[in-house]
């Protein structure tokens, strides 16, 4: 009940703050993408309030339910107004800016975990099922499917390289009957992680220089506002050593 109380509360307030700035601003508010946003948000909750006036579930419209997670999205427009949040406005202004980055990054990292995979399903997997048979690896069940298909090795050498989780499950026990396996699994944990993974952590942090070196408002607006915090500073000690109030200051 509260919760509901809050939240047509919250869509209240929000409602009277966009008319008042479409009042101020006229329909070139819209130009401004926040704007058009904060509509989206504000529509999708006043379509909810008329659907559950006539007894229907927003849960039946999928459209209307993604609409509603854009609602944590107005907490990203604190970031813009506040400078106690600037550390977290530079979080999300790298991920923004280096979303495509990551995103080939994944594609290269899952590429070169399939070529290994496949070198694993094709090299090991006949000594994987010859052990799985004899019972090697015990309890493990899934072991002995480990590298029957690409995807499934894929799975393996994500769980066991990227998230470091039962690695001595399967790796150990068949390197210790077969050495020469070595050259796969350890080959694939200094490839992925000593190789792709530092390699995408340096194209990203490139990648968002690169990018707040071309983002002159922003570094203008920090100038300012630094400039804005050293002028406060600077009048705090001025008002310190105006003991009689004047508003002027002389060398005596």
């Amino acid at each position: 009940m509260w919760a509901s109380i809050g939240a047509k509360t919250c869509l209240a307030v929000y409602t009277v703050e966009l008319l008042l700035n479409v009042f101020v601003s006229g329909l070139a508010l819209f130009e401004n993408r926040w704007s058009v946003m904060d509509f989206c948000i504000i529509f999708s909750g006043w379509l909810e309030v008329i659907l559950m006036a006539y007894d229907i579930s927003a849960k039946e419209f999928t459209l209307l339910r993604l609409l509603r997670l854009l609602r944590i999205l107005r907490l990203m427009k604190l970031c813009r107004h506040h400078r106690w949040l600037t550390e977290l406005k530079k979080l999300v202004m790298m991920m923004a800016s280096c979303l495509r980055t990551l995103f080939w990054s994944f594609m290269f990292c899952f590429i070169v975990m399939s070529a290994w995979s496949m070198a694993a399903v094709e090299l090991v997997n006949p000594v994987v099922q010859q052990m799985a048979a004899d019972g090697a690896f015990g309890d493990c069940r899934s072991c002995g499917s480990a590298l029957t298909s690409v995807m499934r090795a894929n799975l393996m050498t994500f769980q066991t390289i990227i998230a470091g989780d039962s690695w001595g499950d399967l790796a150990v026990p068949v390197i210790e009957a077969h050495p020469w396996t070595a050259i796969i699994f350890i080959g694939s944990l200094l490839t992925l992680v000593f190789g792709v993974l530092n390699l995408i952590f340096a194209v990203v942090i490139d990648t968002y220089a690169e990018h707040r070196q071309k983002d002159v408002m922003n570094l203008a607006q920090e100038l300012d506002a630094e400039a804005a915090e050293d002028k406060r500073f600077l009048q705090k000690i001025f008002d310190q050593i105006d003991e009689d109030g004047s508003g002027e200051l002389n060398l005596d």
